[in-house]
């Protein structure tokens, strides 16, 4: 139920329809507060999402209640830029200026240490902090903004404006337009081009047949000019794997995986997005049954996990158990009851009540324990699983 209605509320945010997402959102997260294994992280997305809704319709006392104690620099030093971001861009909006630059310049600095200044977020909400700085008169009034610096201008803002209307197909037309200008200009196999076509594939939103061609043609180009360590590979290799990976194709998700992860460590990328794409190709050599392939990715992840989030988090800790799940699977039964003990006393030193980990790694213990015809430890493990 809970899925079903995340799927209606993007049909309705895609249409604009902002009453009737806030709605589902809302039912959404009251399914969700009477179910177990919702992690807090996914929760407070989705409070986000909705604290959007209900600024889009006007309800900025509700959205504001929703985002301010998500969003603590204190308390949060955890959280992603994302909801600290949107909290300053809020503030900014109601012409709170004085409110808004700690969050925004917190944003900022957090999305450069999180997956650097080369990843098109930062820019977009450093934009955003300097307009904030302007209005408190810290700065002064910038020049006219160039629509597009190369000869054959594309009005992004109007693109994406289009877009965000549900008017897509008129959006895709001006950049379809653009391209054709650009290729005749720049030719087709130059670097402009292929940022071109990876600006487009983004506007095919969840459609994988569509973002596939142009990425590979953008990525070939990128691969004629770019070193592997250059962030555009590392950035559309990515999106190649998401993309494949939702038509099940897993050996092409993991070819392009694979490159991801390649292209963020020869740029010597120690970050989130790093973490993240190690996770993907763990999950993806899982799903092909390659298991042993996935264990190593899974312990790569877990030390990257460790050094951006700290060993105590949700994501370290879960790579972790994906590690001890395929040492089960591979039947390596003393690896794997060691480092699911570890766990257990890991989680027992945090005491998190809203954290499903615990009983997935006591429910691991338990099929290890039958495995092995150990079958009052398995008992005993049980027991443990229903407590949580």
């Amino acid at each position: 139920l809970s899925d079903a209605l995340g799927s209606l509320f993007y049909y309705y945010r895609q249409r604009d329809r902002h009453e009737d997402a806030a709605a589902v959102l809302e039912e959404r997260l009251q399914v969700d507060a009477r179910r177990d294994g919702v992690e807090a992280a996914e929760r407070d997305e989705n409070e986000v999402r909705l604290a959007e809704q209900y600024e889009a319709l006007g309800r900025y006392d509700e959205a504001e209640a929703l985002l301010r104690p998500l969003v603590d620099l204190e308390a949060n030093n955890g959280i992603g830029s994302g909801p600290i971001f949107k909290y300053g861009k809020f503030l900014a909006a109601r012409g709170r200026y004085a409110e808004a630059e700690p969050y925004l310049r917190h944003a900022v600095e957090r999305t450069d240490a999180l997956v650097g200044a080369d990843h098109r977020g930062y820019e977009f909400q450093r934009r955003e902090l300097r307009k904030t700085l302007v209005a408190l008169g810290r700065l002064p009034e910038p020049e006219p903004e160039v629509v597009d610096e190369c000869e054959c201008p594309i009005d992004w803002q109007d693109v994406y404006r289009l877009k965000k209307q549900g008017q897509r197909s008129e959006a895709i037309r001006l950049v379809q337009e653009g391209l054709a200008q650009r290729e005749t200009v720049y030719g087709p196999e130059s670097l402009v081009v292929a940022d071109t076509l990876e600006r487009l594939a983004d506007l095919y939103t969840a459609k994988p047949r569509q973002e596939i061609p142009l990425r590979e043609r953008a990525i070939a180009i990128y691969q004629k000019h770019l070193q592997i360590s250059d962030r555009r590979i590392g950035a559309t290799a990515r999106a190649l794997a998401l993309d494949y990976s939702a038509l099940d194709d897993l050996e092409e998700a993991s070819r392009w995986a694979l490159m991801a992860v390649e292209s963020h460590q020869a740029a010597s990328d120690r970050n989130l997005l790093l973490a993240i794409t190690l996770d993907h190709l763990a999950e993806l050599r899982r799903r092909a049954d390659a298991t042993d392939e996935a264990l190593e990715y899974y312990r790569l992840s877990a030390e990257m996990w460790k050094s951006v989030r700290g060993e105590d988090s949700h994501e370290h800790l879960d790579a972790r158990q994906q590690a001890a799940f395929c040492h089960l699977d591979l039947q390596n039964y003393e690896v794997a009851e060691h480092e699911l003990l570890e766990l257990v006393e890991h989680h027992s030193r945090l005491d998190d009540p809203e954290s499903w980990s615990p009983r997935f790694t006591w429910a691991l213990l338990e099929r290890l324990y039958e495995e092995t015809g150990r079958s009052e430890a398995a008992r005993r493990a049980h027991e443990q699983v229903r407590t949580y």
